[in-house]
């Protein structure tokens, strides 16, 4: 069975024009735009755990457990702040190594 799929994907050959797929060169700029895509996809889901963290605090009713989850969903949202941050600096970084210029 697997070899006939790889025989059918060896004889397939398909132009990415003729399906529309558009061809982007890979460039310094290309790759720098898709780690910042990535970290800010990353930084807004913190930002999102934040406040679900602050509004499961809120709504906790003084119940420990869920005060408990709470803040551990808000330090966790925090932690993951800091590490997309220094992630964002350390990929600017290298890039700007790597290619002579800072983007």
């Amino acid at each position: 069975m697997v070899s006939l799929l790889q025989q059918f994907a060896a004889d397939t050959k398909i132009n990415p024009s003729d399906i529309g797929v558009p061809k982007v060169e890979l460039t310094d700029n290309t790759l720098a735009n898709v780690f910042s895509a990535v970290l800010v996809f990353v930084g807004a889901m913190a930002v999102l755990f934040l406040l679900i963290g602050a509004a499961r605090y809120v709504t906790a009713n003084g119940d420990a457990k869920q005060i408990s989850q709470a803040k551990n969903t808000i330090i966790y949202a925090l932690v993951g702040m800091v590490v997309s941050a220094l992630a964002f600096v350390i990929v600017q970084f290298v890039l700007g190594r790597i290619t002579g210029v800072l983007t």
